[in-house]
């Protein structure tokens, strides 16, 4: 069920929750699906035109079997590949956080090789992909990338890598 906010002289706000389609006017979102990371319910989206499908999947330790009917629909993909395992392993944060930040179950985050195995399944139907929400001190945009292009290199599909950067805007990408 979508709960409609309004605050006087605003436009209305719905919260949105797993499993409930939804259309804005203009674009609909197929029903956002649970994510697995440790935030209040967290969603990742497909977003359509009638033409164009954009996935959204980020703040997730896995993706699962459930996510990948929504994915694989996705003609382009925002897709998180937060950090590098050794650098995780090998970097300044305490063993708590890195251990949260690697547990696939309960809040972590996707690796970049677990992201281009996501990347991998969904090839023959992507034609972009955004590795995003990279981790600034266990990550590189390099190491990402030539992670997804290694795994995606036996693909005979051509699929189109770009890094979202925290303090940068992506260049524009036509789908």
């Amino acid at each position: 069920m979508k709960e409609t906010l309004k605050s006087p002289g605003t436009a209305s706000l719905s919260r949105v929750l797993p499993g409930e389609a939804f259309d804005t006017g203009t674009f609909s979102v197929t029903p956002p699906f649970s994510t697995f990371h440790d935030a209040a319910d967290p969603t990742g989206f497909c977003i359509s035109d009638g033409e164009v499908t954009v996935g959204v999947c980020t703040d997730t330790g896995m993706v699962t079997s459930a996510m990948m009917p929504c994915l694989s629909r996705c003609d382009a993909l925002v897709l998180e590949s937060n950090h590098c395992p050794v650098m995780l392993e090998n970097g300044p944060y305490p063993e708590f956080l890195k251990q949260r930040i690697a547990d696939k179950n309960r809040g972590g985050h996707l690796s970049n090789q677990a992201a281009s195995n996501v990347l991998s399944e969904l090839c023959p139907d992507l034609s972009v992909a955004v590795l995003a929400h990279l981790s600034e001190k266990n990550n590189t945009p390099e190491k990402a990338l030539l992670t997804a292009r290694e795994t995606l290199s036996s693909s005979s599909h051509d699929v189109t890598l770009e890094v979202g950067l925290q303090h940068a805007v992506t260049r524009t990408i036509e789908v």
